[in-house]
């Protein structure tokens, strides 16, 4: 596996199970980390025990919200979605 260190990692689900155990092992290996949720609490708790390096943790409100705000934050560490979302869309 590549290195992760300074990669932007998008991460749903990122308060409990699964998605807050990929998110503290990515954070340790120095990836970049935005992380959304539907429960508010749990992900803040997350965000605060991984501290640095985080862009900001959301809570996930409705899909259409989702894009425009994750992009938003992704090329704030430095990437874009769009580009990637829209090659998708032609597929």
């Amino acid at each position: 596996m590549r290195s992760v260190n300074g990669k932007v990692v998008l991460i749903t689900g990122g308060a409990n199970g699964i998605g807050a155990e990929v998110a503290r092992r990515l954070h340790g290996k120095g990836a970049k980390l935005v992380l959304t949720d539907l429960d508010e609490g749990l992900l803040t708790e997350v965000a605060s025990r991984l501290g640095g390096g985080l862009g900001e943790s959301t809570t996930l409100k409705s899909v259409p919200e989702f894009v425009p705000k994750m992009d938003a934050e992704v090329a704030a560490l430095g990437r874009s979605m769009s580009a990637r979302t829209e090659a998708l869309e032609k597929r």
